[in-house]
């Protein structure tokens, strides 16, 4: 890729990621990102307060990978639109692989509790994998223990809508939307508009094009910690 193209690129990743965002905004209904409806929501399921911050930190940390694949893929290593289809076919073989059979397994064998444990640390090690990457095939390879992380989302859902009465679950699930409806738009901006734009410019204090993944195990990584020490311990 030429100089030019990737300054380019450079200068149109915050813009396009904008874009996506506001996308995203446009589709929800405005009414579910009043702050104090969100809070009186939260509010509802004091015992979950633990959880419900595992989930957003969880979800900001996979923009990561949802809001920079393209952009940092095409200026690490020089991959077209080709190569970019192929990664993201590969990770969605693995993701229903993970999702409709290994999880199943390992629910199976571990817990659900332990499977979240699992899941987590997966994640955190494929997105910080992701960061020190210095050649393309290695991102494929570490699609896998990325992918293997997979398994937390749907186990903290399960985890989440064990700890209520059925009577419950529709509120339940207003605050889960709230919560993800929020993390899609501060997690592209963070991500992508942020940090990915400001570390690759040519004035850059430092180059560091895997930032957003650096950050992203950063965060799913406070979120284990979270889970460790305020959600399982009180389960044991």
């Amino acid at each position: 890729m030429t100089t030019s193209a990737l300054k380019c690129q450079r200068t149109l990743t915050p813009l396009v990621a904008q874009a996506d965002a506001c996308a995203c905004a446009i589709r929800f209904n405005l009414k579910n990102f009043n702050p104090l409806k969100i809070v009186d929501r939260l509010a509802k399921f004091p015992s979950l307060k633990w959880m419900f911050l595992v989930l957003f930190l969880v979800n900001v940390g996979q923009h990561a990978v949802h809001s920079t694949w393209n952009y940092y893929t095409q200026l690490r290593f020089g991959w077209n639109s080709d190569m970019v289809g192929y990664s993201l076919g590969t990770a969605g073989v693995l993701v229903s692989l993970v999702q409709g059979g290994l999880i199943g397994i390992f629910i199976r064998k571990f817990g659900n509790t332990k499977t979240i444990l699992i899941g987590l640390c997966c994640w955190v090690l494929g997105l910080f994998l992701f960061g020190t990457a210095q050649e393309g095939y290695l991102m494929f390879i570490y699609l896998l223990p990325y992918c293997l992380g997979g398994m937390a989302g749907p186990a903290i859902q399960s985890f989440i809508t064990g700890q209520v009465d059925e009577n419950e679950q529709g509120a339940l699930q207003g605050v889960v939307t709230s919560v993800q409806s929020l993390t899609s738009i501060f997690g592209p901006l963070l991500m992508a508009s942020f940090l990915f734009h400001t570390f690759t410019e040519d004035d850059a204090p430092i180059y560091l094009p895997g930032i957003s993944f650096y950050v992203g195990a950063f965060l799913v990584a406070i979120a284990l910690l979270i889970y460790v020490f305020k959600v399982k311990k009180r389960l044991n």
